[in-house]
């Protein structure tokens, strides 16, 4: 799991930060050992015996997403969840990591910035909107609620499997999970098409 120190300097409240230990939590109960990274770590080379790297929030420096990109290519499985990385050090939209997911960032909803309590806040959340997508290989199609966050992306590279329910944005790029490709997980969502490694 990548903590980013540039996320924690745009983000102070650290909304994502909830996320980040939700999916720590369940990665452990599944049995999975999750070591936590630091961007620093990655821009000195300490990626490359891990086979998948997890990233929450907005922002990455580009320095780093050079690493990871590399790391994808070579077969690393790259997941991120709301933010992804999206925006660069100096919270401007992020050229290397608009290229390396497949799809740019058109706008981000999110409540507004507090402390958030987990077991007391999010019960009582009204969704911001509802993401509906296909799994391959399922007959049906999912819903799930983006609560706390949920940015709108546009395909550039990257095959659109999921849609918003708000009327204005496009429908959202969805991720596979392979090796070799960046996936991005609820409200930022996308899978490479076969161009990418």
């Amino acid at each position: 799991m990548l903590l980013s120190h540039v996320e924690d300097i745009w983000d102070p409240m650290a909304l994502l930060n909830f996320e980040r230990k939700a999916v720590y939590d369940a990665l452990r109960h599944a049995g999975y050992p999750v070591d936590i990274i630091t961007e620093e770590d990655i821009q000195e080379g300490r990626l490359k015996p891990y086979q998948a790297l997890y990233v929450f929030g907005q922002h990455l420096e580009d320095k780093t997403l050079n690493v990871v990109d590399q790391w994808v290519k070579d077969g690393g499985v790259l997941v991120a969840t709301g933010g992804g990385g999206l925006s660069d050090q100096f919270d401007q939209p992020s050229e290397k990591a608009h290229a390396l997911y497949g799809a740019r960032l058109l706008s981000t909803e999110q409540i507004p910035k507090k402390a958030l309590e987990t077991k007391l806040d999010l019960p009582r959340l009204k969704p911001l909107e509802e993401i509906t997508f296909h799994l391959p290989g399922e007959a049906k199609s999912r819903a799930i609620p983006a609560l706390a966050f949920c940015q709108h992306l546009a395909a550039d590279s990257a095959e659109v499997l999921a849609a918003s329910s708000a009327p204005m944005p496009p429908p959202l790029p969805w991720p596979a999970m392979a090796r070799g490709r960046p996936s991005s997980l609820p409200a930022s969502l996308v899978r490479p098409t076969s161009s990418r490694p």
